[in-house]
């Protein structure tokens, strides 16, 4: 089980149970730590057999300290959270949110959201990029083709989960094929039942473009679209905003 730890609002870190607990004993994180699991947003405190290291007085820091500790941190006796430059390219880069796809490989439920989609498109396409330059030692078609296999359940998932997080089933994926085929049918019967069967064809393969054009258009345009605030049908929103359990 993966549990998702969560500070203001975003998730900056994704890890098992038994690392969760080595955390806590550290002291990154206290007891008032935003975590989800399974869907379920809750505090840290909670999790069942977590132990925290026990507050120790520290001194507070110096104006010039780099880190910033929350008043209940400071009245607690618990060291400052790290807000090292790592820690935040890790949480926001498009590599973190790559893995993050390819560690849900198969996860068609839940929500993704739009840092999440967009940051995995991006890295998928240089990966593309790279991959593209194997077409100098002859290995482009093997290689691509490879990679596409090993991505494609992964590629898929995120693409539902980015519907879901909008409230749309992911049956909209189908989007330009439920266009092409009545839009490119109705061009071929009509010209090619009036017209020379040359032409009809012509115009049968312009349907099926237009089809494929109007279809991809919506769904770019679905996934530009913002999370559906708190929970809906598919699962709490993956922002951790708008839930009655962040509420203090």
């Amino acid at each position: 089980m993966f549990i998702e730890i969560i500070v203001d609002g975003q998730v900056i870190n994704t890890v098992t149970q038994q690392e969760l607990f080595v955390l806590a004993a550290e002291g990154t994180i206290d007891p008032e730590t935003i975590v989800r699991a399974n869907g379920k947003l809750g505090r840290a405190g909670q999790v069942k057999g977590i132990k925290f290291l026990q507050p120790t007085a520290l001194p507070l820091p110096t104006p010039t300290s780099s880190h910033t500790v929350s008043p209940h941190r400071q009245t607690q006796g618990y060291p400052p959270r790290s807000t090292s430059a790592s820690a935040t390219v890790r949480s926001g880069s498009p590599i973190y949110w790559y893995f993050e796809v390819l560690k849900k490989y198969a996860v068609f439920s839940g929500r993704a959201r739009r840092q999440e989609f967009w940051m995995f498109m991006l890295t998928d396409a240089i990966i593309r990029f790279v991959l593209s330059g194997f077409s100098l030692i002859g290995a482009a078609g093997i290689v691509d083709t490879l990679y596409t296999l090993a991505t494609l359940l992964p590629f898929l998932a995120v693409h539902v989960r980015r519907l879901h997080d909008i409230g749309n089933s992911g049956w909209w994926l189908c989007a330009p094929l439920l266009i092409l085929f009545p839009l490119g049918g109705v061009i071929l019967g009509v010209v090619a039942g009036t017209i020379a069967p040359d032409i009809g064809v012509v115009l049968f393969l312009f349907g099926i473009c237009s089809g494929v054009f109007i279809g991809g258009l919506i769904l770019f345009v679905f996934f530009c679209l913002d999370s559906q605030p708190g929970t809906n049908q598919y699962g709490p929103n993956p922002k951790g905003v708008g839930r009655s359990s962040l509420h203090h």
